[in-house]
């Protein structure tokens, strides 16, 4: 028996998407460590937003997610980051913008399994409608 997380979630989009005959359109391989590399490269301060532009299935906004959560479990448990202020400020948050209903329906559904939803939130519509929602 596994343990339901953001890595065993990416482990087996990873793997669907590695299987014979089969290809996903996923940052996976050498793009995840492009992808960490960038997050990790900047600061992860109070009230900042993360934005994708297009989910397809969740796999980069869970990525992203994770990301943020493994900062604040660092940050919580060596006390460079005090959970009272982290909630009251307001923490990172990963929005991720997708125009075909279907496809944020299928991100928004592996976010939720791999526990994500508190930090990461799939919106539908077109990006020139979306962006002005950012800034609330």
């Amino acid at each position: 028996l596994h343990r339901v997380s953001a890595e065993w979630v990416l482990k087996e989009i990873d793997k669907f998407s590695q299987g014979l005959g089969k290809w996903l359109k996923v940052a996976g391989d050498d793009k995840s460590e492009i992808l960490r590399h960038s997050i990790a490269s900047r600061p992860l301060t109070e009230h900042k937003t993360m934005v994708e532009f297009g989910s397809f299935v969740g796999y980069t906004a869970t990525r992203m997610g994770r990301a943020v959560e493994v900062t604040y479990e660092k940050g919580y448990a060596d006390g460079s980051i005090l959970f009272e202020d982290s909630r009251l400020q307001g923490s990172n948050r990963v929005t991720s913008m997708e125009i075909d209903p279907i496809h944020a329906c299928i991100a928004r559904h592996v976010v939720d399994i791999a526990r994500l939803s508190h930090i990461v939130e799939v919106w539908i519509g077109q990006v020139k409608d979306l962006i002005p929602r950012l800034g609330e």
